[in-house]
């Protein structure tokens, strides 16, 4: 996808991390990675604020020490290996 867009895959995405996993490959799906910072005037969705039922955690967290560790190496990596892919594909 060439447009930004937001992605939180470190949002908890069952009722617990007992349950989150519970679901196959969960742990595949989950990515170790840092985008680009937004802008300090970017407006985020109105949804955000709205009040959220309590299984749904918030996406304001911060990043958590182990999480930024394991994003620092994977990331350069993860970066790499999409240009390598990229000059492979010819675009």
């Amino acid at each position: 996808m060439k447009a930004p867009y937001m992605h939180f895959t470190n949002v908890l995405r069952s009722s617990s991390h007992e349950t989150n996993n519970d679901v196959p490959k969960r742990k595949m799906k989950f990515k170790y990675e840092i985008g680009k910072p937004f802008p300090k005037d970017f407006y985020y969705p109105e949804v955000f604020f709205l009040p959220r039922p309590t299984i749904v955690t918030s996406p304001w967290h911060k990043m958590s020490t182990i999480f930024k560790i394991k994003s620092a190496f994977l990331t350069p990596a993860k970066k790499l290996r999409r240009h390598i892919l990229k000059a492979r594909s010819g675009y």
